[in-house]
């Protein structure tokens, strides 16, 4: 039996549309982000831990989901208290928001 090698990680920066296109592919895909880096990459990972039933596949999407619109909230209250004022841009994205949370419910 080999020994465990831990896992490296990197911190990428991308600009806003290029993060918003890797976001918009690997939704399309039903996979995260760093899935879909690692497939463009061919980088497979056979040792990751694997959803066992439909159970586990829907709670993980359900935490991913929530977690995606606390990141929003948290963007979008650092945009209002820098500008010091609610914009248009904001009230769309918490209506888009909104419509997120509704589809989970």
């Amino acid at each position: 039996m080999s020994p465990k090698i831990a896992n490296k990680q990197i911190k990428i920066n991308f600009k806003p549309h290029d993060y918003e296109k890797i976001e918009a592919y690997a939704s399309a895909e039903k996979v995260s982000k760093a899935e879909w880096i690692r497939s463009r990459l061919d980088i497979q990972y056979s040792d990751m831990p694997q959803p066992r039933n439909k159970d586990n596949d829907m709670k993980l999407m359900l935490i991913y989901e929530v977690s995606k619109i606390g990141n929003n909230l948290n963007q979008l209250a650092k945009h209002v208290n820098f500008k010091k004022y609610i914009d248009g841009m904001i009230l769309q994205k918490l209506v888009e928001i909104q419509k997120s949370i509704e589809k989970l419910l």
